[in-house]
């Protein structure tokens, strides 16, 4: 049965002064994307990319990345959640996270904050585009582009003042407000932007055992700041705020595949987020620019789900059925800092041929994971489980290059290498310890061809790298060996 849903949504632009004028396709604004390490037209970036922009969000009426990754070409979002959180580009990512700790193979950024791991904070509410790379990405974004990165943009604050309102009324019980101001706080000198957005519905299905129509609900809060420091004609600074309170149900499975659940014990997909980044960009001269980027997040997160996706007496006691009851709850931590230096219009070297950037990486992420399994088998009223913890903390260091040579007017050499150590420390309830580290290279070499003002042709052979899986992977398998082994007796 396919549910027809109506949304109504109401969205107004102040702007001062106001003008209007006949739109031509001369008049459309080219795409910039940040791709690569400097801000470019989509058009004229060497990478397989695919831009979605804010109109594009709109008319879809997008609240999460879910709703327009269909959109990229060889881009895959599973969930296993209320929310599409785990990302494959070409093949290549994570379908799912349990007790093992990831290391992703498709990074996820907000206004340069890294949340690879945690893809439910990817709501949409007043962001500007959305970037898919598609292919390594291991000279900007080292060990988690292996297979590509996906970044999201929010609107910018300008010296003009600007409203957006949104309502969305929808069947489901679903209804959302949205409202983003920003504008000069101190013309020409400090602009700020502020939104917050809400999302409610009680989601399509029906828990027919508990008489319950919102066991698959979502409530979702996403507040965003972001104020830009003009301090002088050659320093900008920039601050980006991030509050994401999602507290969303979590009871989607049906042993005949129907919006009909029989769940006794629904669970939760839940996230509590505060992060910011701080940014800098300072054209020291002519010769050389300066960025630095310092980004922090703070998580928990909680996971569960009817293990057994029934109610206690639904089967022949002589089954042995049981009710079963699995959750997951993590604390996470990331801090990067990030220096870069990049030359200007008369920086270039190789006789005034090639422009240079030089990088230096730092990141420190730590997740702290308590699972709980609950069992309670028909013959006996008393309700099992046992608890089993583990703490899985990564410090990256790289360092990194990219150099990009005009061989003639039209045709341009991109080379790139990044050279990245990474370090980690595992230890869990079952005694189980390791401290893995490696040293990993990745980059680039690619030749760009300028056709002509509207086309490019370009070929790239990239190397990306993924930190430590195969060792981590062994040892934690054999850790939930022992604890099946501790729990049952076998």
């Amino acid at each position: 049965m396919k549910a027809k849903t109506l949304a109504i949504a109401i969205t107004t632009a102040m702007t001062s002064p106001m003008i209007w004028a006949e739109v031509t396709p001369a008049d459309l604004p080219s795409m910039i994307v940040s791709a690569d390490f400097r801000p470019n037209d989509a058009h004229d970036t060497p990478v397989s990319l695919t831009t979605i922009d804010k109109d594009t969000i709109d008319s879809r009426g997008a609240q999460h990345i879910e709703d327009v990754l269909n959109l990229a070409p060889n881009v895959n979002v599973s969930s296993g959640a209320s929310r599409g959180q785990y990302f494959q580009i070409r093949g290549i990512g994570e379908r799912s996270e349990f007790q093992a700790p990831l290391n992703p193979s498709v990074g996820l950024y907000i206004d340069g904050i890294d949340f690879s791991r945690s893809g439910g904070a990817a709501t949409l509410f007043d962001i500007e585009s959305v970037e898919v790379l598609r292919g390594p990405q291991g000279t900007r974004y080292g060990a988690n582009g292996m297979a590509g990165t996906i970044n999201l943009k929010s609107t910018e604050p300008t010296n003009d003042l600007k409203m957006k309102f949104e309502s969305t009324l929808a069947t489901y019980n679903t209804h959302a407000e949205g409202i983003a101001v920003g504008g000069p706080l101190i013309e020409n000198t400090l602009l700020g932007r502020f939104s917050v957005h809400s999302y409610k519905s009680d989601g399509f299905m029906d828990n027919d055992f508990l008489g319950r129509d919102n066991t698959q609900n979502r409530d979702e809060i996403t507040a965003r700041g972001h104020l830009k420091w003009l301090a002088t004609d050659d320093l900008t600074i920039d601050l980006n705020v991030l509050h994401l309170n999602i507290d969303n149900g979590y009871d989607a499975f049906t042993l005949d595949n129907s919006r009909n659940s029989l769940s006794d014990q629904p669970g939760k997909d839940a996230q509590n987020t505060n992060a910011f980044a701080l940014k800098a960009d300072y054209r020291a001269n002519d010769k050389v620019q300066l960025q630095s980027n310092l980004s922090y997040s703070k998580s928990n997160l909680e996971y569960s789900y009817d293990d057994d996706w029934s109610y206690k007496s639904q089967f022949d006691a002589g089954l042995d059925p049981y009710s079963g009851f699995d959750q997951y709850k993590r604390k996470r931590e990331n801090t990067a800092l990030e220096f870069r230096a990049l030359s200007n219009e008369n920086g270039r070297i190789f006789a005034d041929t090639t422009d240079w950037t030089l990088g230096v990486y730092v990141s420190k992420q730590r997740q702290n994971l308590d699972r709980t399994y609950y069992e309670n088998v028909l013959t006996s009223d008393a309700v099992t489980g046992y608890v089993t913890k583990n703490s899985y903390e990564t410090v990256n260091t790289a360092l990194y290059g990219q150099l990009d040579t005009a061989l003639t007017d039209k045709l341009t050499l991109i080379s790139g290498l990044r050279a990245e150590y990474w370090e980690a420390d595992y230890k869990d309830s079952a005694g189980l310890s390791d401290e893995p580290d490696d040293l990993m290279f990745g980059g680039k070499l690619g030749l760009e061809y300028a056709i002509n003002e509207d086309h490019m042709a370009f070929t790239t052979l990239s190397r990306g790298y993924k930190a430590g899986e195969s060792t981590l992977n062994l040892e934690l398998v054999m850790t939930y060996a022992l604890l099946i082994q501790s729990h049952y007796g076998i």
